[in-house]
């Protein structure tokens, strides 16, 4: 009643509403979603707050001093140089120019510039020596003119005097040109510069152009210096490509010279960075401040600036927008990088983080249809000024839904199963219960019929021997007669005894004791056939024995061999009767298949064929179900069938209830018929035929 109890509590709460599976699974992701959306979003701020770059730098890396006014200075150098006086670079394009000065100059002037025009188209023509002597003799006639010109012939004749190897005269004409007022350029080029740059190498003329260049006390060209960025060539600065050629010849003469501060080309980076940089992008000190150019157009929408400041120095840079997700990526993931999707954390690693290089997700989101078979926790949410917008996604949601319903299911199951194994339990522990009951029973029955047994054989056996000792047997055939009562029922006696100490042995599960010795088949069956028949007879039962050819000789134990056949004998004569009716037993012995069969076959009610192997278990015995009677009511031992079948196990054998015997077996009417035991020894070679 317990284990019914527990088991219908059990299916109870198998039935038990459980709420939905689902809806808990989908609050965790959506914790777990908010937990890893802030995760994102401190790991992108820990990369804003690192001085190294957020990705890597499309073309160059811009530097520049942070200053105030450098954004004013650079659009007033972006509107081109302020005093470059205007210079002819080559006859064709100054004569023209020079008209009005040759109209009103005296005739020294005239005649020093037909002479000046003449060396020039001489040098045109590749006459460098003619081009030299004219523009000497150009400058004899016009030795106190003062004129663009005037230093354009120097810078000429200088040129040429060294190219015919004339040092000396070159050397004079520098002196001339160095003698010139600082102001005094060409193309915004002071004539200082260009006369170390034309001529031989000097070194000390190179060293005073210098110093008066960092000093300030000759004026730095004016340059038209430009910031550009595009997707294909990234961030770079473009410098004044005059300025930049003239640079680079000054570095080649003197190298040992610093002439980026000479020509301050720091200060013409900064220039051209504020100029460029789009009102109202200010520098955040110790962080990287991310901004999009206005002339990036279209084709151009994967690319974003970055500016860092640290202390009065600003760092600019251009970055891929898909380099900068790869970084946040790698971030997130512990600084490895893998495809497009940020991996979670340990504490929730359910999730997936899409970060797409577009502000409008939703626009540019593909169809439920072609999307990846994920559930979209949270987002889309932007990056900051990055064009970047993130989502928490679960590839694993619905998997961790149907999980979560398989587990309540198979909870239900399983407490259904356990309520099933209660009951089993329950009913298994009655039935063992109801067996150690009736095992109880049958050894008080045991008892019982034990000693019932033994009391009758040794009754008999007293009163013989009183009978005997009082004298009132007189006669001497009378006394053998006793005598040969008192043997059969001591006999009886030891047969008893044997089959308890076998039946002990069998209860510790030993096999019993055997003395096999070659026995000879005729004498011991035809003793055992005389010893059955009189105790058949004793029964009122009637018994018929066949035997089959069989071999002279057996190596047998004769004694256990002859309990065995009795005691299947003793079972059927007590079992094997009908009511009303004497018992009638046929014992068959004969060779088949290399063994010995015995069989012991009655006309009596059978064996149902649900005991036929629990009658081989000791203490089992069946009540006369026809006759209706008790355990009481039956005074066998309930060993019988445990000892034969030990005996004929011990031999190699076995010992069996074979189908009901029919009539057939029996050869008499249908309606007779009973149990069958068969008794199967192995036999040893054959020596002759009995």
């Amino acid at each position: 009643m317990l284990g019914l109890a527990a088991a219908a509590a059990l299916f109870g709460a198998a039935l038990l509403d459980l709420g939905d599976p689902g809806a808990a699974v989908r609050s965790r992701m959506a914790r777990g979603a908010a937990t890893e959306a802030d995760r994102v979003r401190l790991e992108f701020a820990r990369m804003l707050a690192d001085p190294a770059p957020l990705a890597p730098a499309l073309g160059e890396v811009l530097a520049a001093r942070a200053s105030d006014d450098a954004p004013d200075e650079a659009r007033d150098a972006s509107e081109g140089p302020r005093d470059a006086p205007e210079g002819p670079r080559d006859a064709p394009a100054q004569s023209g120019a020079a008209q009005p000065e040759r109209a009103s100059a005296a005739p020294a002037a005239r005649v020093f510039e037909a002479l000046f025009d003449a060396a020039l188209a001489a040098a045109v023509e590749g006459h460098i020596e003619r081009a030299s002597q004219l523009v000497e003799d150009a400058l004899a006639k016009a030795s106190s003119l003062d004129t663009p010109r005037h230093a354009e012939a120097h810078l000429r004749a200088l040129a040429w005097s060294h190219a015919l190897g004339a040092d000396a005269q070159a050397a004079a004409h520098r002196a001339a040109l160095l003698a010139l007022p600082p102001e005094r350029a060409r193309d915004g080029l002071p004539y200082h510069v260009l006369a170390v740059l034309a001529g031989p190498q000097d070194d000390a003329a190179l060293r005073r152009v210098h110093a008066a260049l960092v000093h300030g006390d000759l004026p730095r060209p004016a340059a038209r210096d430009t910031v550009k960025v595009s997707s294909e060539a990234g961030l770079s600065l473009a410098l004044d490509p005059t300025l930049n050629a003239v640079r680079r010849a000054l570095e080649e003469r003197a190298p040992d010279l610093d002439w980026e501060a000479a020509f301050d080309l720091s200060a013409r980076r900064t220039r051209a960075l504020h100029a460029w940089l789009p009102r109202g992008v200010a520098a955040r000190e110790g962080e990287w401040r991310l901004f999009t150019p206005p002339e990036l157009g279209d084709e151009d929408g994967d690319l974003v600036c970055a500016l860092y400041s640290a202390g009065d120095t600003w760092r600019v840079l251009a970055l891929s927008r898909a380099a900068l997700a790869s970084r946040l990526v790698a971030a997130t993931r512990g600084g490895s990088a893998t495809g497009q999707g940020l991996g979670a954390s340990e504490a929730t690693r359910d999730f997936d983080v899409q970060i797409r290089a577009r502000a409008d997700v939703d626009s540019q989101r593909a169809p439920a249809a072609e999307a990846a078979p994920v559930a979209r926790l949270l987002g889309p949410a932007s990056l900051g000024a990055t064009g970047l917008t993130f989502e928490v996604v679960s590839a694993t949601l619905e998997a961790e839904v149907a999980r979560e319903r398989r587990r309540i299911t198979l909870l239900r199951l399983g407490l259904v199963g356990l309520g099933a194994l209660v009951a089993l339990a329950g009913w298994l522990a009655s039935r063992a219960l109801a067996r150690e009951r009736r095992l109880s029973q049958l050894r008080s029955t045991f008892v019982a019929s034990v000693s019932h047994d033994l009391r009758t054989p040794l009754s008999s056996i007293l009163l013989m021997v009183e009978n005997l000792q009082r004298g009132h047997i007189a006669t001497d055939s009378a006394r053998a007669k006793y005598h040969g009562a008192l043997r059969q029922e001591a006999e009886r006696l030891r047969r008893m005894v044997e089959d308890l100490l076998d039946a002990s042995r069998v209860d510790r599960g030993e096999g019993p004791r055997l003395a096999r010795v070659p026995t000879d088949v005729s004498s011991f069956f035809d003793e055992l056939e005389v010893a059955l028949s009189e105790r058949a007879a004793l029964a009122g039962a009637r018994l018929s024995v066949t035997r089959a050819r069989l071999p002279q000789s057996l190596l047998i134990d004769p004694d256990a061999v002859r309990r065995a056949v009795w005691n299947l004998v003793e079972n059927a004569l007590r079992h094997g009767k009908r009511a009303g009716a004497a018992a009638d037993v046929q014992l068959a012995i004969r060779e088949r298949a290399g063994a010995l069969e015995l069989d012991v076959i009655d006309a009596g009610p059978g064996v149902p064929a649900r005991h036929r192997e629990a009658i081989f278990a000791p203490y089992e015995r069946l009540a006369n179900a026809r006759e209706r009677s008790s355990l009481a009511d039956d005074t066998g031992t309930g060993l019988g069938l445990a000892i034969v079948r030990a005996i004929a196990r011990a031999h190699g054998g076995d010992a069996r209830l074979v189908e009901r015997a029919t009539e057939a077996a029996l050869g008499a009417a249908p309606e007779r018929s009973g149990a069958h035991f068969r008794l199967t020894l192995p036999l040893e070679p054959d020596e002759g035929v009995a």
